[in-house]
């Protein structure tokens, strides 16, 4: 008789769930619906049958986790996630064991993948969204009004999105990840716009790097992709720079340092209010990333893509490398409050331990940090499928919305 119910309760629970998905996220596109679908019958399945086990020493050997148990298999350091949390990183990582067999190209691939967030469409999750030729394609989007908070003067998010300085777009999911955020009736806010800046991806090959209309050949010319929309908003949208403010993921926090440097050593009057900086990646020549590099805690950043990364920008200047800044560099950009956020079990955990120690050494006055366990690469973006991570996006968005300017 236990037997039968667990079979009926087994097949009932995704029906309903596929049932409640298309119901709640009739408005998705079928990749994003299907998705969802899937992580709501695994977490139902995990709470309700009790397929959620630790990682066994056969599985962590063999590097490889089954198919039947895709979704249910935890690792040690997750141990005080919510259940959600448990069951995503489980996903992706298993999702992640194709990566070893691709090459660079084919990384770079799987980074556009679209299946967590719907696309940002006029009248539907923003008010309009316009493209803007003269950034490469650049996306501005202009959130609607029903939650803005209206006592305070509009805000611009520049967002600069992740991807190990080669992959990654403009529109992809992070973008559609803040926007989706934002357009949360639960929250007010004063972002009534934000800028998604398509800079130059390093080419992987000669041929590409050559395309110089395309690709970038150097961390530079990305650098000076984003300084150029920086200036777009200030000189042609006439934003005041008390009213900017900066969000990225990996790879985008690099170039996010590097732009407030770039701006304090040429006009500090231009320095934007706040910079949010979710699992930066702060060291150019990969070299903290490789020492510190963890089967274990490597979800997102496979050991080969972790390997390309350090092999494409080998010969860059390290004074691109924000771990290194000196005080006078830090100095510089004293009057942007940041918020550095990542997980003490990912990819690029020492690369924030450096981070926010330079931050000290060089006595900025106005840095803030969260730093939490058992979370993936880049976390705060996967809020929708998380309480627990939410809280953490509900945190990075506050901090950018309440920042006081500093002087």
């Amino acid at each position: 008789m236990f037997k039968q119910q667990l079979l009926i309760l087994s097949v009932l629970i995704p029906v309903i769930g596929i049932a409640l998905q298309i119901y709640w996220n009739r408005h998705l596109t079928l990749p994003v619906m299907i998705f969802r679908c899937l992580l709501n019958t695994v977490i139902a399945r995990n709470k309700y049958l009790g397929r959620l086990s630790e990682m066994t020493e056969k599985t962590r050997s063999n590097k490889k986790e089954s198919i039947f148990m895709m979704g249910s298999v935890m690792r040690p350091h997750w141990k005080d996630l919510d259940l959600e949390a448990k069951t995503l990183n489980s996903l992706v990582a298993f999702a992640g064991q194709s990566q070893l067999k691709l090459d660079k190209y084919g990384l770079r691939k799987s980074m556009e993948h679209q299946a967590l967030y719907p696309p940002i469409e006029a009248g539907r999750n923003c008010e309009s969204i316009q493209v803007i030729e003269s950034l490469r394609n650049s996306i501005f989007v202009r959130m609607k009004e029903f939650n803005l908070d209206k006592s305070k003067e509009p805000k611009v998010l520049f967002y600069v999105h992740g991807g190990g300085g080669y992959g990654g777009l403009a529109a992809g999911l992070q973008a559609r990840g803040v926007v989706e955020f934002l357009n949360d009736s639960r929250y007010t806010h004063s972002i009534k716009f934000m800028l998604s800046v398509n800079y130059r991806l390093l080419g992987l090959d000669e041929n590409e790097k050559k395309k110089r209309d395309v690709y970038a050949a150097n961390f530079e010319d990305q650098l000076e992709d984003c300084w150029n929309a920086y200036q777009w908003l200030l000189k042609e949208n006439n934003f005041k720079p008390q009213n900017i403010v900066m969000m990225g993921d990996s790879f985008g926090p690099m170039l996010i340092m590097n732009l407030l440097a770039k701006i304090g050593a040429n006009a500090t009057e231009q320095l934007p209010r706040a910079a949010a900086l979710a699992s930066g990646y702060f060291d150019l020549s990969g070299k903290t990333l490789g020492e510190n590099f963890d089967e274990e805690n490597s979800i997102l950043v496979s050991k080969n893509n972790m390997e390309l990364i350090q092999g494409l920008y080998a010969t860059e200047k390290s004074s691109y490398s924000p771990i290194g800044y000196d005080s006078t560099v830090v100095s510089s950009f004293n009057a942007t409050k940041l918020l550095l956020v990542y997980s003490n079990h990912e990819e690029c955990t020492a690369d924030n331990v450096k981070m926010v120690q330079t931050l000290q050494n060089g006595k900025h006055p106005h840095v803030q940090v969260i730093a939490e366990n058992g979370h993936i690469h880049g976390y705060p973006l996967f809020f929708y499928y998380s309480p627990q991570i939410r809280k953490t996006m509900e945190k990075m968005i506050e901090f950018l919305d309440q920042s006081q300017l500093f002087n």
